[in-house]
C-alpha cells in the first residue's frame, strides 16, 4: 500500500514541475494535504515526508505564480470593476475567486521569495519539514537591507567635552 502511495506521490512531483497554471498547482496542492493527513494516519512517515515536500514545493510555485499576477496587475484587489463611457475594465480575478486566504498567499510569496537553491538545500538538510520553519528560512531573504546611514564629519576644532547621544 505505502509503494502505491510513493508511487502516486512521485507521479503528483513529475505533474507539479509540469505544471503551467495557477489551479494546477493548488490542485496538486490539494491533493499533496490529503496524502500528508493519509500517510500520517497510517504511520507511513517515509510518505507523509514525500507528500509534505510536495505540498511545499506547490506552495512555492502558487507563491510565484501570484507575485507574477500582481506585478503584471492581473489580481483585483477586491474592489468593483471601474467602468468609463465605453470601456469597461477587464474582470480580475480576487483572492477569493481563486480559492486563496490573504494569508496563505502572503506565505506563499515568502517562500517563493527564498532562492532556489536555498529552497532545496532546506528540502534537503530539514529534520522536519513545515511551512513554519521554512517561513523562518524565508525571513532571512524577504528582509529589505537597511538603507546605509551616513555618519557625519569628524569635528576639525578641539573641544574639552563631548557629549554622545
Amino acid at each position: 500500500m505505502e509503494q502505491t502511495a510513493l508511487a502516486n506521490l512521485s507521479r503528483a512531483k513529475q505533474a507539479l514541475a509540469a505544471a503551467r497554471n495557477f489551479t494546477d498547482v493548488l490542485d496538486i496542492r490539494d491533493m499533496a494535504v490529503a496524502a500528508v493527513a493519509w500517510a500520517t494516519a497510517r504511520g507511513a512517515d517515509e510518505a507523509a515526508q514525500m507528500a509534505t515536500e510536495i505540498k511545499l514545493r506547490s506552495e512555492r510555485k502558487a507563491g510565484q505564480f501570484l507575485a507574477d499576477m500582481k506585478e503584471q496587475d492581473l489580481l483585483s484587489k477586491g474592489g468593483r470593476p471601474s467602468e468609463t463611457k465605453d470601456i469597461v475594465s477587464p474582470v480580475l480575478p480576487t483572492l477569493k475567486e481563486l480559492g486563496v486566504e490573504p494569508q496563505e498567499s502572503k506565505r506563499w510569496q515568502r517562500i517563493a521569495g527564498i532562492p532556489e537553491e536555498r529552497f532545496e538545500e532546506y528540502l534537503l538538510n530539514a529534520k522536519k519539514r513545515t511551512q513554519s520553519s521554512l517561513l523562518i528560512t524565508a525571513a532571512k531573504y524577504n528582509t529589505p537591507e537597511p538603507e546605509p546611514v551616513e555618519t557625519p564629519p569628524f569635528p576639525e576644532r578641539k573641544y574639552r567635552c563631548i557629549i554622545v547621544d
